[in-house]
């Protein structure tokens, strides 16, 4: 990202993986990804430094697409 900030924080908590989630930038960087993030992360909403401990292939796939959204997304 341009001004070194991300979306998540990826963190290996005793082998196994989790993401902490920052609403901050996801506002800033990548609005219209929320409410499909969030959906993919139910109970658990985007708050400032949340940690999603259970990573699945569709939390992935939906911050994935977040990632496209941001100003400085370049694909290849």
């Amino acid at each position: 990202m341009p001004d070194n900030a991300g979306l998540v924080t990826i963190c290996n908590d005793w082998g196994q993986p989790s993401i902490t989630v920052w609403r901050c930038d996801f506002e800033r960087l990548a609005p219209v990804s929320i409410e499909a993030v969030e959906r993919a992360i139910t109970p658990t909403k985007i708050r400032q430094g949340n940690v999603i401990p259970n990573v699945t292939l569709e939390i992935l796939d939906v911050l994935t697409e977040a990632h496209r959204e941001t100003p400085g997304y370049r694909s290849g």
